[in-house]
């Protein structure tokens, strides 16, 4: 209980440096800062950051490091945490990109994320290897693929 107490502090403390102008805005963030302990009462939070009308919270959990994403009016989004490598993926998912035509491409990024909706993984992809030098490798292509659970591939999207 004291433990919470205290994380709820800082996590106030933290919203308040956040640049918010109006008592209703103070509320947002008093909003957001509870959910999120409320959500995730055992992380250990290491920054707030807003993007848009977004709250970015990076914390660490169970040894890890992830991103949460929350509306101003503390409606909880989703959750990212990167993933080193494809083995983490679930076979099917490692199946496919061994055997289709991204079998070549270079991984660019690899993240779990929690949606309330899903959890799926993301794979972001390019073809030109990780080479800095874009001459003669023809056209520059980057996707990104989203696998579910069971490493079925839900969805793919070109950049």
């Amino acid at each position: 209980m004291k433990n919470r107490i205290v994380k709820t502090i800082v996590l106030v403390s933290v919203m308040g440096f956040m640049s918010y102008s109006s008592m209703a805005q103070s509320k947002e963030s008093m909003t957001v800062a509870n959910a999120f302990s409320a959500k995730y009462p055992s992380a250990k939070l290491k920054d707030w950051k807003m993007k848009n009308d977004t709250c970015i919270a990076m914390f660490n959990m169970d040894k890890r490091h992830y991103q949460a994403y929350y509306t101003t009016g503390g409606t909880w989004i989703k959750t990212e945490r990167n993933v080193k490598h494809l083995s983490t993926l679930p076979m099917p998912a490692q199946q496919y990109l061994k055997n289709s035509k991204y079998a070549s491409w270079h991984v660019d990024n690899l993240a779990k994320v929690q949606t309330p909706m899903h959890n799926i993984y993301m794979v972001q992809l390019d073809n030109h290897s990780g080479n800095t030098s874009y001459e003669n490798i023809g056209s520059d292509e980057t996707e990104n693929l989203y696998f579910n659970s069971k490493g079925d591939l839900v969805a793919a999207n070109r950049q």
